[in-house]
């Protein structure tokens, strides 16, 4: 072979099984990269299949009906984020950030102020709202205040499970923490209980997703403090909420 031929002419040259071996060889390397990329997905699924079960069955039917319409949501979400030019690859350039908090936080009047939020979905364990910048994810105050008791722990097993299969590599971006800030002026003993309460709730989604997550923690009911419109007045416009 001429060494100071062109390249494709040199590539024009090789035989056909070697193009064939090539081909062999891509489709290989592009089949083991989607196992790799997929199988901790996989195990994920698997794993809160399983916790799911081992919460039992629905007692009821109305409790069924609910937990069969636990995957509405993120698939709504999911369609909403295809539905401009990229398509499905939209799916994870807007973050989804779950929300955890007791009913002191008051998750819902937090996300209804947000500047132009749009409902997605509200399915008992959860409520859904698209953000211009997030879709945010408020858990019921039950998963913070009772996560144990049974009708709870099942649903939000399965609320977990909807998550990772409707979007499987990166279920949620991170975890926002609401502390309501009259709680904080409690006796020391009432906010580490409170405080117990959230790091449990915030481990059981992170080893359940098995993910290691960025956590945010927001002070919600400023407005409730002395001073606060004070304060409030003395911020610029622009970053007033």
């Amino acid at each position: 072979m001429d060494p100071s031929a062109p390249l494709w002419t040199v590539l024009g040259n090789l035989p056909a099984w070697w193009w064939a071996l090539l081909g062999l060889c891509m489709a290989g390397f592009a089949l083991l990269r989607g196992f790799v990329r997929e199988r901790p997905n996989a195990a994920r699924e698997r794993g809160l299949r399983a916790l799911a079960e081992q919460c039992g069955e629905a007692e009821s039917a109305s409790e069924q009906a609910s937990l069969d319409t636990l995957r509405d949501a993120p698939r709504a979400a999911r369609q909403r984020a295809s539905r401009g030019p990229a398509g499905s690859h939209a799916l994870y350039r807007t973050p989804w950030y779950l929300f955890l908090g007791d009913s002191a936080a008051d998750l819902p009047r937090l996300l209804s102020v947000a500047r132009e939020p749009a409902p997605i979905a509200h399915d008992g364990i959860w409520h859904w709202t698209a953000l211009r910048s997030m879709v945010a994810i408020a858990a019921d105050p039950a998963v913070v205040e009772s996560p144990d008791a049974p009708r709870t722990r099942r649903a939000w097993c399965h609320a977990l499970l909807a998550l990772a299969q409707e979007r499987g590599r990166l279920p949620i971006n991170g975890i926002v923490v609401c502390v309501d800030a009259r709680r904080l002026q409690q006796e020391r003993a009432v906010v580490a209980a409170d405080a117990a309460r959230l790091r449990r709730g915030v481990d059981h989604v992170a080893s359940q997703l098995r993910l290691r997550l960025p956590i945010h923690v927001v002070v919600t009911g400023l407005q409730a403090l002395d001073g606060y419109a004070t304060v409030r007045a003395a911020l610029p416009d622009a970053v007033r909420a």
